[in-house]
C-alpha cells in the first residue's frame, strides 16, 4: 500500500513542480475536490519539454488529470491534449467530465482530497485494506505539500 500511495505522490510532485498556478482546477472546487488537473509543457512527439522561443515561455500541451473514484476506491491518471500548444496557461473547463478511464494509479483508497491554496497543492491520501488473515485493517496516510513552479 505504501509504494501505491508514493506512485500517487511522486507523480504529483514532479509534474506540479512543471506546472504552472494559472493553470490549475479542482472538481468539485472550489478550494478542495477529489479530482485535480494542470497543465504539462511535455511533447510526446519529441519527447521533451517544449516552449515558445519568441516569448521564451513553456508551450503547454495537454492538461494532466488525477482523479478519486471513490465508489471502487481507486485513483486514476488521465490526459487530455490541448490542441493547439498554448503558452497562456488556463484551467480545464468542466473537470467532473474527465472522470473516466485513465492509468489505475492505486487501489484501496479510503481518503483522497486535493486542496489548491494560493501556489501549493496539497493532498491527504488514505489506503487501507485488511491485513492477510486477520479483520484487522492495515492502513497508510501519506500527506503531500507541492509548489507549483510559477
Amino acid at each position: 500500500m505504501l509504494q501505491e500511495a508514493q506512485v500517487i505522490t511522486g507523480r504529483l510532485s514532479r509534474e506540479i513542480e512543471r506546472s504552472v498556478y494559472a493553470s490549475a482546477a479542482l472538481d468539485p472546487g472550489p478550494g478542495t475536490g477529489t479530482a485535480v488537473a494542470f497543465l504539462t509543457c511535455w511533447n510526446d512527439a519529441t519527447q521533451e519539454y517544449d516552449y515558445d522561443p519568441a516569448t521564451r515561455s513553456p508551450l503547454w500541451h495537454k492538461y494532466l488529470i488525477c482523479y478519486y473514484d471513490a465508489a471502487n476506491q481507486e485513483v486514476f491518471w488521465t490526459e487530455t491534449p490541448l490542441v493547439p500548444p498554448s503558452s497562456t496557461p488556463a484551467p480545464l473547463a468542466g473537470l467532473a467530465g474527465f472522470r473516466a478511464g485513465g492509468k489505475l494509479l492505486a487501489r484501496n483508497v479510503t481518503r483522497c482530497d486535493f486542496t489548491l491554496s494560493e501556489d501549493m497543492l496539497e493532498l491527504q491520501l488514505e489506503l487501507s485494506r485488511k491485513r492477510y488473515g486477520s479483520e484487522t485493517l492495515e492502513t497508510v496516510q501519506l500527506p503531500l505539500r507541492v509548489f507549483f513552479r510559477n
